[in-house]
């Protein structure tokens, strides 16, 4: 995507085409900060990958979760 122009024409195109039916979309797969830099100006919804946040255990997570739930 940073150094092609087809997929950067790609990525773009299916991110508007999900907000365009609605949807949220989700980045997947964005392994560094250069990666989310570049996302910037997509207006996903959301990005998932080890760059966000390390693998955690779903106990690690229901734990992280009623935390947050509770502020």
């Amino acid at each position: 995507m940073q150094s092609d122009q087809a997929n950067e024409l790609i990525v773009r195109s299916v991110v508007d085409r999900g907000h365009n039916l609605g949807l949220a979309v989700i980045a997947e797969g964005v392994e560094t900060a250069d990666v989310l830099d570049a996302l910037g100006g997509y207006r996903y919804d959301m990005a998932q990958s080890s760059h966000v946040c390390r693998l955690v255990s779903a106990e690690a997570f229901m734990q992280w979760y009623e935390e947050r739930e509770r502020q």
